[in-house]
């Protein structure tokens, strides 16, 4: 029995990591994963007592937030009398399921043992494969726009990723936080040298396609992650000299920025995104209190779009076909804003806050990794799991971040 319960326990670690490594996979892909990750967790704490000694500590509150931040949107769509079984309800809850499974988790325990470098392991290993399997290695040479240059190769490396993630945001988003996670892993001092070499050569091809990649967001995030290292190694190395290197090591990072084929100013003032931003605006201007509740605020959000920014809107909704009101305000905050109005937007200021204030870097890191990309996106089903998880993962129970 004794025996069992150590394997069920080990399982239980192992899904919980394959579940986050899986998060840019298709769902029929994490759906079984996640289905299996919490019959171990339930098998494990229920075979090895695993709430015996549980005591509430303070730091759990940030369980409580995510698990109320969850609640909001079902919340405010009762209040607004809107229909709790209509799509654009139903996504929107979904949306946020990661952060109410893992306050759930974290209020019950995390596995004894479970350790961040585990999902990071995770993290490198999914990245790694999609990115040269599905990417580096899948193109034909003969489909090349341009087959003599570089740029053709550029522009077929970045089709396949579109292909394979439907979304260069997810793409890169997974490259990041592999990036990420190899620090994470060269800079423990518990971890051998040889499972750290092999990390350091898995990181190769993704921060190869971060430095190709058409996605600006992408670029400019993993530029802040090799601009952030060299100044925490230099301030390591010499404190001094980092207000000398500091300086040139950020304008080298904007250069290169400068420099990418989607940043000019046309193109910035022109983004799609502007447009859509003020529409979202104007509606919250009218009810910043108690929002218009997720089915009222979509479907004013596109008709009001449909007036105030006619061709941007057009563009948008045309590969929707008959689900338009999908469509969002490209931005969490403006989105939270119109659903949920002031409240829902507080309740996501306060779990932000909660996961990363006295929190490791590591978690600082892959929360913020996150937020950059939802500046210019939404929560959709899954995409914040690996945000909840991370956000949720403390120093309890001999955990490692």
């Amino acid at each position: 029995m004794k025996k069992a319960g150590e394997i069920i326990h080990a399982l239980s670690i192992a899904s919980l990591a394959v579940v986050a490594g899986l998060w840019p996979t298709d769902f029929r892909i994490q759906r079984p994963a996640m289905w299996v990750a919490g019959v171990m967790f339930v098998a494990d704490k229920v075979i090895n007592k695993g709430f015996d000694g549980w005591k509430w500590r303070k730091e759990m509150w940030v369980y409580i937030i995510m698990a109320t931040y969850f609640a909001i949107t079902p919340l405010m769509a009762l209040i607004h009398g809107q229909d709790m079984g209509d799509v654009i309800v139903r996504r929107e809850i979904d949306s946020r399921l990661p952060f109410v499974i893992f306050a759930i988790v974290g209020l019950a325990g995390w596995p004894k043992g479970m350790d961040f470098k585990y999902i990071a392991y995770a993290l490198i290993a999914v990245a790694t494969f999609i990115g040269v399997k599905d990417v580096l290695m899948n193109f034909d040479n003969k489909s090349l726009l341009h087959p003599i240059t570089m740029q053709g190769v550029i522009d077929e490396i970045n089709y396949k990723r579109l292909t394979k993630f439907n979304c260069h945001m997810i793409a890169n988003l997974t490259f990041n936080l592999a990036v990420i996670s190899t620090l994470y892993i060269i800079n423990r001092k518990d971890i051998k040298l040889w499972i750290k070499i092999i990390a350091g050569i898995a990181a190769i091809p993704n921060i190869a396609l971060l430095i190709v990649t058409e996605g600006r967001v992408g670029l400019a995030t993993f530029l802040l992650i090799v601009v952030g290292v060299l100044i925490y190694y230099v301030w390591r190395w010499k404190k001094a000299v980092v207000i000398a290197v500091a300086p040139l090591v950020i304008v080298t990072g904007v250069v290169v920025m400068a420099n990418h084929p989607r940043v000019n100013w046309e193109e910035v003032m022109k983004n799609d995104r502007i447009g859509i931003w003020s529409v979202a605006w104007s509606q919250i201007k009218e009810k910043p209190i108690a929002g218009w509740g997720a089915i009222d605020g979509r479907h004013e959000f596109i008709e009001r779009g449909l007036r105030m920014e006619k061709e941007i809107f057009e563009t948008e909704l045309g590969p929707l076909g008959n689900n338009i009101y999908l469509e969002h305000p490209h931005n969490i905050v403006l989105n939270e804003w119109v659903a949920n109005g002031a409240v829902g937007v507080l309740l996501l200021m306060a779990m932000i806050a909660a996961m990363v204030i006295k929190r490791r870097w590591i978690t600082v890191a892959i929360v913020g990794i996150f937020l950059i990309q939802y500046m210019f996106d939404v929560f959709v089903i899954v995409n914040p799991l690996v945000m909840g998880m991370a956000g949720s993962f403390m120093q309890l129970n001999h955990n490692k971040i």
